[in-house]
């Protein structure tokens, strides 16, 4: 290619006007006259750089043909910085007639001061006159730790947003070729350069090639170059020396960082080390960090992790989870929980299926974690992390999921001997113990009904609330009189009375049942407008007898008393927790919590939330937070795994039973046939409706 006709061609045509708004070309007009210290270098054969200081700012356009015509991009000091007046005022000066021939040869325009012609090397060299030097060169990196005293440097760290600290990190590669170590800009250097050695001068042919492959694969590595980067390379002007091309500048050009497109700029050294560095050195670079960089890799093995499992005293757990770096101690949790907030659940370049990934500490090093490993530890917590709330060190548990960590054969933790007991039950029923049904029920109990009784007092006598929620006609009443029987004979009421709130229409068989059933407890029912006169009777009953529409108006005299036992029958009543009387239920004062219902479940989860929210609040955290974890994954997503979590967690607090389960157990069908007469008026009413929509149809 001719650049130099080429060249004359892109500025006679005036083809870079199409770059510049009208606006801006106008201004550019007007600034022509401020253009100063116009030049033109040569970094690559056939590219060109124009230099000049236009109205006091530094501006540069750099130009190079691209699939037979010539593209351009600028740079300049000014707040537009590229394609702005101050550049278009620079093109306009060069695309003078008289102003073009003298750029191409290397000659200054409007400089106050002679310059040496620049051409494509540091100097004229005849090779007849000095010997030639051809080697293959390779490539090493050094990462350093420099002040940053230079003015370069200091209006870099401004426009990368970096805080002065008074030192940084960057890079600093080499090409080597034999003995000589030459600097790597962001763009090749020339093809000869003169190099004064003791034997005396020669000429180092370089591999422009190789050097390309060389700045691309540091590109690809996520670092960026003064010289290579048109947003930043106007800095250049402020450090070069006279008469010596931009490409050869001995300390700015050749200064690499972190590219910031690439993101965070405090993780890119950490990951440097731990994956740039070694893709780096299998392309046959050498990299070395000086020892005072920092940034340090950890590699930390799970198996190393110290879990501690505590009772706090008040029936529920905390766990802990710490592991040693360098002899401090540091906390697993918090991480896990950012882990979790940052979505490391899910396989992506940052966090692979295999392999490793690095979590990066405030302090600047960075944690190497085995993917596969931690994603598992991850499972374990997802359920019970809320990253958005979790601050602490330490984790909450309910019994239930302290449990079920401390059985985890992935996180391999000592139980406490109370919980490994309650996990080992957990696991199925058939460790919970059978105790024989109380003396005075006066009923015979089928199988699943003695399960269902087993399986109350197993929660009874661990402290949990729970859900029976069999298909209606099983005997959910039954099962429930026989629990508040057992806990009256045993002691373990103390002699506080159990309180049950039902519809309206339900009360009056729970009075009729409990007195066929368990005639020896003591019954209050509480309704109509005289029952106010009776609270003063609700600690010495056995069983108290309330509706949802009257619990909501008696709370403030209800919450007073203690109880051993909230009933909440067909507790689908309270499934809007936004209610009065879901508000009110949970306001109650019970040691012991039970909801029967068929259907706790009836539209979506947040129903199932509300139950929960009454039987042990806090255990699925709030509703806002349930939402986000459980809910919207489950119902809009579909996300199985959430789905398979949220069940294990509530699965030992439900005793679902439908009625082709238990069908062997059921007594047979009867069917009694019972003709009934009509009157003469319900005759006339029959046929009067039967006509009409005979009509109709």
């Amino acid at each position: 290619m001719n650049t130099h006709s080429d060249i004359h061609a892109f500025f006679d045509d005036e083809l870079w006007h199409e770059r510049f708004d009208d606006e801006c070309l106008q201004a550019g007009q007007r600034l022509r006259p401020k253009v100063r210290e116009l030049v033109a270098e040569w970094p690559a054969a056939e590219s060109i750089v124009l230099r000049a200081e236009v109205a006091g700012e530094p501006c540069e356009v750099s130009l190079w043909p691209s699939d037979g015509i010539w593209d351009f991009e600028s740079s300049c000091a000014c707040e537009v910085r590229s394609f702005c007046p101050h550049a278009a005022a620079l093109l306009e000066e060069a695309a003078k007639p008289k102003n073009l021939p003298r750029l191409l040869e290397g000659k200054p325009v409007r400089s106050a001061t002679p310059v040496l012609p620049v051409s494509a090397g540091p100097a004229p060299l005849d090779p007849a006159d000095l010997p030639h030097l051809e080697l293959r060169p390779t490539f090493h990196l050094d990462v350093v730790r420099e002040e940053t005293d230079s003015k370069v440097v200091r209006l870099l760290l401004q426009a990368l947003k970096i805080p002065d600290l008074g030192d940084w990190v960057v890079a600093r590669p080499l090409a080597i070729y034999g003995e000589h170590r030459i600097p790597l800009g962001g763009i090749p250097g020339p093809r000869e350069l003169r190099l004064d050695t003791p034997q005396g001068p020669l000429v180092l042919r370089r591999d422009i090639a190789a050097e390309m492959n060389a700045i691309l694969a540091l590109q690809q590595a996520g670092l960026a170059s003064l010289s290579g980067h048109s947003q930043y390379r106007f800095l250049l002007g402020l450090e070069r020396k006279p008469n010596l091309p931009i490409s050869q500048s001995p300390s700015a050009a050749a200064l690499w960082f972190p590219n910031p497109s690439h993101g965070n700029l405090a993780e890119f050294w950490p990951w440097l080390r731990a994956t740039g560095g070694p893709i780096l050195e299998s392309q046959s670079w050498t990299v070395a960090f000086a020892p005072e960089v920092g940034h340090e890799i950890i590699d930390l093995d799970p198996e190393g992790f110290v879990y501690q499992l505590e009772d706090d005293g008040s029936g529920w757990f905390h766990l802990s989870v710490g592991f040693d770096v360098g002899g401090k101690q540091l906390d697993l949790l918090p991480i896990l929980a950012q882990l979790l907030e940052k979505g490391a659940m899910e396989s992506s370049l940052e966090f692979p299926a295999d392999g490793h990934f690095l979590h990066h500490l405030e302090d600047g090093r960075a944690l190497r974690l085995p993917a596969a490993r931690i994603r598992r530890i991850l499972k374990q917590f997802s359920a019970l992390i809320d990253p958005r709330r979790f601050k602490g060190s330490k984790l909450k548990l309910h019994p239930l999921d302290a449990a079920a960590i401390a059985t985890s054969e992935e996180l391999g933790i000592q139980a406490p001997e109370r919980l490994a007991e309650l996990a080992a039950k957990l696991t199925n029923f058939a460790g919970i113990e059978k105790i024989p049904q109380p003396a005075g029920i006066q009923a015979q109990l089928r199988e699943y009904q003695t399960t269902g009784f087993h399986w109350m007092q197993f929660l009874a006598r661990h402290e949990l609330h729970g859900i029976l929620a069999d298909d209606m006609g099983l005997g959910k009443t039954l099962q429930t009189i026989t629990h508040i029987l057992a806990e009256k004979d045993s002691g373990r009421s103390q002699g506080k009375p159990v309180l049950v709130v039902a519809p309206t229409s339900v009360v009056p068989n729970w009075r009729a049942e409990a007195q066929k059933f368990a005639p020896s407890l003591r019954i209050l029912m509480l309704d109509g407008p005289q029952r106010k006169k009776y609270f003063r009777s609700i600690p010495y009953a056995d069983l108290v007898l309330t509706s949802y529409a009257l619990v909501q108006r008696d709370i403030d005299a209800l919450k007073g008393h203690r109880f051993h036992l909230a009933v909440l029958d067909e507790a689908q009543y309270v499934k809007n927790p936004a209610a009065k009387v879901a508000q009110a239920v949970c306001q109650l004062d019970a040691r012991h919590r039970l909801c029967l219902s068929g259907t706790p479940v009836e539209n979506h989860l947040g129903e199932l939330w509300s139950l929960m929210k009454f039987l042990m609040p806090g255990f699925l955290g709030g509703q806002e937070d349930f939402n986000r974890r459980f809910r919207n994954p489950i119902e809009k997503d579909g996300d199985e795994d959430r789905r398979l979590a949220l069940k294990a967690r509530v699965a030992p607090l439900i005793l679902r039973r439908n009625k082709t389960e238990v069908a062997k157990e059921l007594p047979p069908k009867t069917i009694l046939i019972h003709p009934v007469e009509l009157n003469t008026a319900q005759k006339d009413l029959y046929e009067t409706v039967r006509a009409t929509m005979d009509k109709r149809v």
